[in-house]
């Protein structure tokens, strides 16, 4: 156990002490994003270049292009997966750990109050949902952030009139899905 992780006092503190064991998995999976990012860039080649020359050789060099970065893309895909839930599986042990460590000095009358397996199933299912969350920024929203970054940037210098009319669709997508998405007061 990292000592200084597990003498955090704040959930934050604990999970930033234990970056360490998650960086490995996290770059994983930033690299499953790169690994795709050139995509749109092989296609604008292919559709724009190699096809209304009948190129066929180059057609064939950037399909094969093309596959050889979704097979990177797969093989990051699992292997930070696994990095990161094996770095999860031992974080979530220790901080399991350290919350029942912290039960035996509650005082007798909160426990007293208490049924034991409520207490213990409440600290389970919130460790649990701790793990869930961390689990989907680390592999899912960063590794898209950085994949919808590095496609804003390669449509920029592609066609840099298209990237200002998909920045100002932007804040569009974002009014819409917080308008229609999110839950109605009404309907709770």
């Amino acid at each position: 156990m990292a000592r200084e992780a597990i003498a955090s006092r704040t959930l934050t503190g604990y999970l930033w002490n234990s970056r360490g064991r998650l960086s490995r998995g996290l770059g994983l999976a930033l690299l499953r994003s790169l690994a795709v990012a050139p995509c749109p860039w092989l296609f604008q080649r292919m559709i724009d270049v190699a096809v209304p020359n009948r190129d066929v050789p180059q057609i064939l060099q950037l399909s094969g292009i093309f596959v050889v970065l979704l097979g990177l893309h797969y093989i990051f895909s699992v292997w930070g997966a696994n990095e990161i839930a094996k770095g999860m599986a031992q974080m979530m042990v220790e901080l399991r750990s350290r919350l029942f460590f912290k039960l035996q000095f509650l005082s007798f009358g909160y426990l007293d109050q208490q049924k034991t397996g409520r207490l213990l199933s409440k600290y389970a299912f919130d460790t649990q949902k701790v793990e869930g969350l961390l689990y989907n920024i680390l592999n899912q929203f960063l590794p898209n952030a950085l994949y919808g970054s590095c496609i804003f940037v390669i449509l920029s210098v592609l066609n840099w009139q298209l990237a200002i009319v998909l920045a100002l669709v932007m804040p569009a997508y974002a009014i819409a899905k917080y308008h229609f998405f999110l839950p109605h007061p009404d309907h709770q």
